[in-house]
């Protein structure tokens, strides 16, 4: 079951459409080549992948937010919008998605 809160989900869609674009590129390029390399398209993918979810994730969860004010109390809560997937908030995955990159490269 997957969990995930505002657009996390994108985490998921952004990583496969990359690496299907850049799976599907590298073989209409390199035909008989393919197989041979095709742990370098990999890494690749799922580096530009890492880069995409960390900028999307900043734009996302960034911003100020609203500052309200409880009458009664007179305390300020300031409201921000979250976009989180596993309870991992969204630009942090790129760290996991970074090492796997880097991983497919060392493999």
């Amino acid at each position: 079951m997957i969990i995930w809160r505002g657009w996390g989900i994108l985490v998921v869609l952004i990583t496969l459409a990359i690496y299907m674009a850049v799976i599907l590129l590298g073989d209409s390029l390199f035909h008989s080549g393919f197989a041979a390399y095709s742990h370098y398209y990999s890494a690749v993918a799922v580096i530009l992948s890492a880069i995409a979810v960390w900028f999307v994730g900043r734009k996302l969860n960034g911003g100020q937010g609203r500052e309200l004010l409880d009458e009664k109390t007179g305390q300020r809560v300031i409201l921000r919008n979250s976009h989180s997937l596993f309870f991992i908030k969204f630009e942090f995955w790129a760290v996991p998605l970074a090492i796997i990159g880097v991983l497919f490269l060392i493999i």
